[in-house]
């Protein structure tokens, strides 16, 4: 079967201060795939994931969405149409629940009874309660604060959602829950994500592939299955091991 592919860096270099971020790195990501990317500190995943949406440039290479070279696309608009998600959320403290979720819906000048329909349809998929609307991030929890922030990101039905360790900072009940739910929602909408974790065990379990990084390079991409039946390298088994789920057996 064919696979459309979403997102495709050809041959794409990075470096900063002579230290090589990104080195010939090429990838394919599939339509509808919720790809999670692990690896060390440093690694070039934070990189990879901001040159899809032009907060960074490649030195050299090319990065396509959805067939079009994105050094074409106006960044501003490129960004209007991606959603990006990040562990500290970025939610704004001024403003209520209801204008952070309708904020990008304002900027391109929806409808007020739009955007009012809009959130409160986002309210209910993420699965907050309709009374926090009303309410400022201050007054909420991380865990909730955290899907508000989901919920800002699928307000203009993006097809590709950007992630970088969006459950890092909440605690391991709360983060279960929204593991659940996310995936539960991208298989729902079918989006696109580059999904950026620092723990082996959420990179297993939501990822359709796990892509895991060293040194600006891809170590082994494969499903989790592959991952945890067949490691290619020392660096993929200790990463496993360190988390307890690799069994020798598998």
């Amino acid at each position: 079967m064919n696979k459309n592919i979403m997102i495709s860096f050809q041959n794409v270099s990075k470096t900063y201060n002579g230290k090589t971020a990104l080195n010939h790195f090429s990838l394919d990501i599939y339509d509808g795939e919720l790809l999670t990317v692990i690896g060390t500190s440093g690694c070039g995943k934070t990189t990879a994931l901001k040159m899809i949406n032009r907060l960074l440039q490649p030195d050299t290479g090319n990065i396509f969405v959805n067939g079009t070279n994105v050094s074409a696309i106006n960044p501003v608009e490129l960004r209007r149409t991606v959603g990006y998600v990040i562990q500290n959320i970025g939610l704004f403290p001024h403003m209520t629940i209801e204008k952070n979720i309708g904020y990008i819906l304002t900027l391109v000048h929806t409808p007020k009874t739009e955007i009012r329909q809009r959130v409160n349809e986002l309210i209910q998929l993420v699965h907050l309660p309709q009374e926090l609307l009303k309410r400022y991030p201050s007054e909420l929890s991380g865990g909730q604060n955290q899907r508000v922030g989901i919920a800002r990101a699928l307000a203009a039905r993006p097809k590709i959602m950007l992630m970088d360790e969006p459950f890092g900072a909440v605690d391991e009940i709360t983060r279960k829950k929204l593991q659940s739910q996310f995936k539960q929602l991208q298989q729902s909408m079918k989006m696109t994500v580059f999904f950026i974790t620092h723990d082996i065990k959420e990179a297993l379990l939501l990822g359709t592939r796990v892509l895991i990084m060293d040194a600006g390079e891809i170590v082994q991409i494969g499903t989790p299955e592959e991952i945890k039946s067949a490691p290619k390298t020392k660096f993929v088994t200790d990463l496993l091991a360190d988390h307890l789920i690799f069994e020798a057996s598998n």
